[in-house]
């Protein structure tokens, strides 16, 4: 671990122009850096700093071939408001996976050849922003996703159908998906999934209060999976009550004001990839809030960390017209077709429901993109397309920076006042 943790360290501030800058600002000399004592004098980063510097994120070999031509790029979730442009190398991708893939096929006995069902917010192809497909379906027919634009109780009922044909193996699902379809499921007493044995969750807290509806709808194991686009998967549930952190793929570490916590107190969480090579993540804030507890393992001596999250990403639905709920990711769908159209304006979103039709967005835009406004606007509008919606009205607040609530420290991409 301590190896390849300085390894990765090393890698990103000889190689990266950011942290570069940020190794001159601070005077510290990588060359230094032989242990973890060293690398918890580091810098912390976050989100922000990254949205904001005119200096590359990216590692100067990623820049050329052969590795520009093996790349993946995806987006942050925008969950907290806030988006990001992540690279990843395609084989640095498969690698951070591998721990999370073993424990699948150990607890849960499905493996990367077992038939997957998902649901997406947004598509990319060549890594650009396309108009999304109701579904698609991998090349191998392993894969069939479903889109989450325009999802009601009778779409809900026509995508259970065809997950049903499609007969899956495991699903791949946010909880508050997850909660309309199970009651989806139920309300009109459709047939249960014959070969299910899995479903993962991720991207959202999974409340206790849904466990019993879940079973009841889908009666088999779940899981809940917490990570993000920038490391992929940090923790997983191995069969127990706790998450067990990836060693081989992430270093986590919690902070409360700038001191780290002892074991079991609460803070911040700050994670660094130990796999991304292309954009790496050295101490950067999740925006989460948890509890990491450092053991020993008794087979191997090494340090096994497991985390207790304390708050995290949730998402409240939106009511429209005759109480039919739907997931709020449609307005991160809009919201990211605006930053492809216009460029990366918007550093933080927020959009809160008043009642039925009428929603306040705001949007922190950077300063010199003060003078597209209307566009912003326009364009936010045009892609919400939800038919649902199509009577809605939408007042606008543009300011330079949003704040976290002050009871949660996170600002939720979206906040129903009628709940």
């Amino acid at each position: 671990m301590d190896k390849k943790l300085l390894d990765i360290t090393s890698h990103a501030y000889q190689t990266v122009p950011f942290y570069q800058e940020l190794a001159k600002v601070n005077g510290i000399n990588i060359e230094n850096i032989k242990t973890i004592d060293d690398f918890e004098k580091l810098p912390f980063i976050d989100k922000s700093m990254m949205q904001n510097t005119s200096l590359s994120t990216l590692s100067e070999p990623y820049n050329h071939y052969p590795y520009n031509s093996q790349m993946l790029i995806r987006r942050t979730s925008g969950s907290t408001g806030q988006f990001l442009k992540v690279y990843w190398h395609e084989a640095d991708d498969r690698n951070s996976l591998l721990e999370l893939w073993w424990i699948r096929k150990k607890y849960y006995g499905v493996s990367p050849n077992d038939r997957l069902c998902y649901f997406y917010t947004t598509d990319y192809i060549n890594n650009k922003l396309v108009d999304e497909k109701d579904e698609k379906e991998s090349l191998l027919k392993k894969e069939l996703g479903f889109n989450k634009k325009s999802l009601n109780t009778d779409e809900l009922k026509e995508i259970y159908m065809k997950i049903y044909e499609y007969d899956p193996v495991w699903m791949l699902l946010q909880p508050s998906t997850a909660l309309l379809l199970a009651e989806c499921i139920l309300a009109y007493e459709l047939p249960k999934l014959r070969s299910l044995k899995y479903i993962e969750f991720s991207g959202e807290i999974l409340f206790e209060s849904y466990k019993e509806i879940l079973d009841e709808a889908f009666g088999c194991k779940i899981n809940n999976q917490y990570g993000c686009v920038e490391t992929n998967s940090i923790a997983t549930y191995m069969g127990g009550s706790e998450l067990i952190c990836h060693g081989s793929n992430v270093y986590v570490e919690v902070f409360e004001n700038g001191v780290k916590t002892r074991d079991g107190e609460e803070g911040d969480i700050y994670v660094t990839s130990l796999t991304n090579h292309a954009m790496p993540f050295i101490r950067y804030k999740t925006g989460d809030r948890g509890r990491l507890f450092n053991n020993i393992d008794k087979e191997t001596n090494a340090t096994l960390q497991k985390l207790e999250l304390t708050n995290g990403r949730i998402s409240d639905f939106v009511v429209v017209e005759e109480n039919e709920k739907i997931p709020a990711y449609v307005f991160v769908r809009s919201i990211e077709h605006v930053s492809e159209e216009i460029g990366p304006v918007i550093n933080q979103f927020q959009v809160i429901q008043n009642n039925i039709n009428n929603f306040t967005v705001k949007l922190a835009i950077k300063p010199a993109y003060k003078g597209w406004k209307d566009t912003i606007q326009e364009l936010f509008i045009k892609y919400v397309n939800q038919p649902l919606l199509k009577n809605a009205e939408y007042e606008f607040e543009f300011s330079t920076h949003l704040f976290p609530q002050e009871t949660t420290g996170k600002l939720a991409f979206f906040y129903n006042k009628m709940s």
